[in-house]
């Protein structure tokens, strides 16, 4: 028995089965259901429940599944519910876990065997209420709680307290600017972006700790829960929003900040050493939450041995001109707050006077990313969903479904992000008091929506993906995709979603967050409007205005025109909504199913079925409830049916067509008038596998690429021995001679149609009823299985 076959079979009984626990599922503690018996196969269940409340699954308006709640009704008519009720009981009530199944049996048959969808996993609401007869349960799904709950990241008291005076600059809270609360969180960084450091720099030249620290200035930058050694490459690039430095001290000018890229090390004019000017360290570990990190920081000398070093940079409002000056390093490391004598000990006065560094930005990778980490300059930089994956497993107790996330990597492969969890910001707007932690569920949202992707709870309670797009999964699946008769299905509504709602109609859109520039990397409040002429909808019939996050996305995308880049298209898309019988629990959020609408054949309808009456329109599943009282199903869903017109191109894997390419020597002599082809030289075509039905390929670079009596693709009608072929041509009519010797030649045997490899000839590379790529598609325009013909799809 498997629940998506047996849910559709006539003669299945029902039964809800809850499991409860109180020790987040390491133990079951109580099992009840609304029968007696051994509802999971193996352990008895108590006839507890009198009655529960719909369950429902939907993807949500901000991309971030909606919060589940319900409702149980528990027979307690001899006391045995007490456990969870009252002030007395309260610590259990608070830790108890509640997972809800649908459970189906082959009813007259004894011992029954139960096969179980999980409905979700639930905690209580509201505390429980009890009467004479039964105990009453609000309960709501567990997405807030696993994920609701503010990120515990280390903070600068925390940093303080760990390691010594030599491996930790902050150690027994000697210098940490009073300006900066001890409580700020410290920051995570995911993906390749410039990254602004906290602007407060702390001088670690007067700390006292001898001279490990000594002359050098420390700027955080991120933490990490990833405890590997230091690597420089985390980053490439420290840059420095300072003021200009006039040409004399004594002019009168207004300061101009200045964006300058401080290298990693300088040339000493004078005995023309490099010498290190920044490198990475990281801190001692910080157990906080239960999870050790690290803090990736930072450190820049100020005072190299008294040298004067020399910098130059381009004067802004002189565009032909250089404005040369001298100053110590520590001109560059001064950032206000502490006296110049501090920072600047020959009292030359260029770091007080116009030096002054407002703000440290470092272009870094991977930053705070443990899952699929991209290295610096990589254009790929980090796909959303990898840094999703990241959270919810290293600061959840939540998983991660593999193959949803997987899929959507695929169909949605330009989904890049980078970004910050917790961030810094400039002392002006956030001088001594830290934002509130922010929560994984808020990060994931603004996430998910500068991705254009959907997170939800699948049936087994894992944190899922879907997006939008007709990627190559379910191009493969069109032809298998579950089908919905009108026979099924009641109650059905159809309309389009008013603003607000998911899927409404839009043809101008304007974009929340991001980057002005990635010289200034300021964030602006929002970009655009874009215009979207449709079909539908067209600018000329009204403005119709779509609001929508980026501030996840990376700069290089920001640039670029949005439809090259977001998954939105502005088509006008029907939702619907009905009610079916329970084998709508066969889907799945996001899940694409064909459905017939027609309201009778004398009316017609929206969705007609084909000639043969079978289900034709695709839709895509965003709703699902489970209404336990009378064993109904309410689907809700999005129009999707383009698709089947819009097909994209799909990559295949040229390399398993090939029998043999750049292996044949010698000669090939090709008979005139007789469709032989005799190989010379060291070559087995048998051992080579080439089979009736192949291509051969000839192209003699001694003629001309459009002489094509040399240059041909050929079927093989026949592999006559080790090294002759029969072709498929009994004129082969080479340049008109009895034989000819085809010595100069790129050869190939491909696969052909007919020879195409399946899970049976090729096992290695094709699982039984696997798919293949783009090459196989059956007369309707549909990918499908690797014993379909070469068909290229259209378009």
């Amino acid at each position: 028995m498997s629940f998506d076959t047996d849910v559709i079979k006539e003669g299945r009984g029902r039964a809800i089965r809850v499991d409860v626990s109180t020790d987040n599922f390491a133990t079951i503690a109580y099992r009840y259901g609304d029968v007696a018996g051994e509802l999971d196969g193996t352990n008895m269940y108590s006839s507890r429940v009198v009655e529960m409340g719909s369950v429902k699954r939907a993807l949500g308006n901000n991309r971030i599944a909606a919060s589940s709640t319900t409702s149980l009704t528990l027979d307690n008519a001899d006391g045995a519910i007490d456990w969870i009720c009252g002030r007395e009981n309260a610590a259990d009530a608070k830790r108890a876990r509640f997972r809800i199944y649908v459970a189906l049996y082959e009813a007259g048959v004894s011992p029954p065997t139960f096969v179980s969808k999980m409905l979700g996993e639930f905690v209580l609401s509201s505390w429980p209420r009890q009467d004479n007869a039964t105990v009453q349960l609000q309960l709501a799904d567990d997405f807030m709680g696993k994920l609701g709950a503010g990120l515990l990241l280390p903070t600068l008291l925390d940093w303080q307290g760990v390691g010594t005076s030599s491996n930790n600059p902050f150690f027994d809270t000697v210098g940490v600017p009073q300006s900066i609360s001890v409580n700020t969180p410290i920051q995570l960084a995911f993906g390749e972006d410039v990254l602004l450091a906290f602007p407060h720099l702390i001088p670690q030249g007067n700390n006292g700790n001898g001279d490990t620290y000594e002359d050098k200035l420390i700027v955080p930058l991120y933490c990490t829960t990833d405890l590997s050694a230091v690597d420089q490459g985390l980053v490439s690039q420290v840059i420095v929003e300072r003021f200009r430095i006039p040409i004399s001290l004594d002019a009168v000018e207004d300061p101009v900040p200045v964006l300058t890229t401080l290298a990693r090390t300088v040339t000493d004019p004078v005995t023309q050493d490099d010498i290190p000017v920044w490198f990475v360290e990281k801190s001692p570990t910080i157990t906080k939450g239960g999870l050790d990190f690290q803090v990736v920081y930072l450190v820049v000398r100020t005072f190299l041995d008294d040298v004067d070093l020399a910098y130059s940079i381009q004067d802004p409002e002189n565009p032909t001109g250089i404005i040369e000056w001298y100053a110590k390093l520590s001109a560059l490391a001064y950032s206000g707050g502490y006296d110049a004598g501090a920072v600047d000990s020959a009292g030359d006065g260029y770091a007080y006077f116009g030096s002054r560094a407002t703000k440290w930005y470092a272009r870094l990778a991977p930053g705070s990313q443990i899952t699929n980490p991209p290295s610096i300059g990589g254009f790929g930089i980090a796909h959303a969903v990898d840094v999703m994956t990241d959270l919810v497993s290293e600061y959840s107790s939540a998983t991660v479904d593999t193959t949803s996330a997987a899929r959507v990597k695929l169909g949605v492969p330009f989904a890049a992000c980078s970004g910050v969890v917790q961030p810094w910001t400039e002392r002006a707007n956030n001088p001594s008091n830290p934002p509130a932690p922010q929560s994984l569920r808020q990060v994931l949202t603004e996430l998910a929506q500068s991705s254009d992707f959907d997170v939800f709870i699948d049936w087994s309670g894992n944190i899922a993906f879907c997006s939008d797009v007709w990627d190559f999964t379910t191009a493969t699946q069109a032809a298998s995709l579950l089908e919905v008769y009108e026979t099924e299905i009641s109650d059905v509504e159809r309309w389009l979603a008013s603003d607000g709602e998911r899927g409404a109609p839009f043809n101008r859109v304007f974009f929340e967050g991001g980057k002005s520039s990635p010289t200034t990397y300021q964030d602006v409040p929002f970009q655009g409007p874009f215009d979207l002429e449709t079909a539908d909808i067209p600018i000329s019939a009204g403005v119709i205005e779509m609001s929508l996050r980026q501030g996840w996305r990376p700069f290089r995308q920001q640039a670029l025109d949005p439809w090259q880049w977001r998954g939105i298209d502005g088509v006008t898309r029907d939702r619907i909504r009905f009610r079916m019988h329970r084998g709508g629990l066969r889907l799945e959020l996001g899940a694409y199913f064909k459905l017939t609408w027609s309201r009778g054949s004398s009316i017609g309808g929206p969705y007609p079925a084909t000639t043969d009456n079978a289900p034709n329109t695709i839709f895509q599943c965003e709703g699902i409830t489970y209404s336990p009282g009378d064993d109904v199903v309410e689907i809700e869903a999005i129009w999707r049916d383009d698709t089947q017109s819009e097909r994209q191109y799909l990559l295949d894997d040229e390399t398993l067509l090939v029998r043999s390419k750049g292996a044949l020597t010698g000669s090939a002599t090709v008979e005139n008038s007789t469709p032989e082809v005799i190989f010379g030289g060291t070559i087995n075509l048998i051992t080579m596998g080439v089979l009736a039905g192949d291509i051969l390929i000839l192209r003699d670079s001694t003629q001309a690429a459009d002489v094509f009596s040399r240059n041909r693709a050929l079927r093989i009608a026949s592999v006559d021995s080790s090294t002759q072929l029969t072709i498929d041509d009994a004129d082969l009519d080479f340049d008109g001679t009895s034989t000819a010797v085809v010595v100069n030649a790129d050869w190939s045997i491909v696969r052909g149609k007919t020879t195409y490899p399946t899970a049976i000839s090729d096992p290695t590379n094709y699982a039984s009823g696997g798919d293949i790529y783009g090459k196989a598609t059956d007369t309707a325009g549909l990918t499908s299985d690797s014993e379909t013909g070469n068909r290229l799809i259209s378009g």
